[in-house]
């Protein structure tokens, strides 16, 4: 029976407990997510450099009885990824009831909980060490919908830090690609089911030198491969949609983290901001 967990999720849960041979399977499998476990035995373990058996030792630590079972709930997990919110309706349909409120608190504070349990401080530092370099330039970018976080981290990160500018998705957005290089931080939000637009925008940013700070959820945009750092947030939702809320609290969190660092160089930005609106009456 296919688990609910997500197989991103299990390997995250496992790592402490792994070999460094298992390790090096996992780590080549999160790289290159899915598509890596989608692979034969021998093709996993050729990429990994390790031997099969290793590979089959691996997956039984994600507990499962052997390769064919983690195979076939890899392709399952694929599949629901991909899914469109007419899809989902079709497959388990709207909730309703006298307890939706209660049904929609729970799922809002599993996927919030979810997300801020996966993360470590690691995580957080690195991001906030590509994020706090005020010589470096950011650029917030998403989708047609996960354009919205791209906004909401670019509003708080403009008034607390110099050279922060938003890339809207649009035909407009590859033209900016001319003034990206390697003094640049690129911040993608990009989930499923992954924009192909999103996805190559943030490879050219890559190949120009860019850094590439990914935002997705656990099953991993294709962009994951080539960014230096990933952070992932659950995305579950009552309605046809997905939800944003676990994606939110990741922000602000960043930007906490991230106030923290730059201490009084926020707080002087700040109060220039607040003294300008004043004087333009547009506070």
């Amino acid at each position: 029976m296919t688990s609910s967990v997500t197989i991103n999720a299990r390997i995250h849960a496992a790592m402490d407990k792994l070999s460094p041979s298992e390790r090096r399977v996992a780590k080549v499998l999160l790289a290159s997510y899915p598509i890596a476990g989608l692979e034969t035995v021998a093709q996993l373990a050729a990429r990994a450099q390790v031997s099969g058996a290793t590979v089959v030792r691996f997956v039984r630590q994600l507990g499962f009885e052997g390769y064919p079972a983690f195979h076939q709930n890899l392709r399952e997990e694929v599949q629901r990824s991909a899914a469109s919110p007419l899809q989902r309706y079709a497959a388990q349909g709207i909730p309703s009831g006298a307890d939706l409120l209660g049904q929609t608190r729970h799922c809002f504070e599993h996927g919030v909980n979810q997300t801020l349990t996966r993360l470590s401080k690691v995580d957080i530092d690195e991001a906030v060490d590509l994020l706090v370099d005020t010589r470096k330039r950011i650029w917030c970018t998403g989708g047609r919908f996960s354009g919205v976080m791209a906004d909401y981290l670019y509003r708080y990160l403009s008034q607390i830090r110099a050279q922060t500018y938003l890339l809207p998705a649009g035909p407009e957005r590859s033209d900016r690609l001319i003034d990206i290089g390697n003094r640049d931080v690129v911040v993608v939000f990009d989930f499923r089911r992954y924009q192909a637009d999103t996805v190559r925008f943030a490879q050219a940013c890559r190949a120009r030198g860019a850094s590439v700070l990914l935002v997705t959820d656990p099953e991993l945009s294709p962009i994951a491969e080539g960014a230096k750092h990933v952070l992932t947030c659950d995305m579950e939702g009552l309605s046809l949609y997905a939800s944003f809320l676990p994606t939110v609290a990741l922000i602000e969190v960043l930007i906490a983290a991230l106030v923290a660092r730059l201490g009084d160089a926020a707080l002087q930005r700040l109060t220039a901001l607040e003294q300008m609106r004043d004087e333009t009456g547009t506070g």
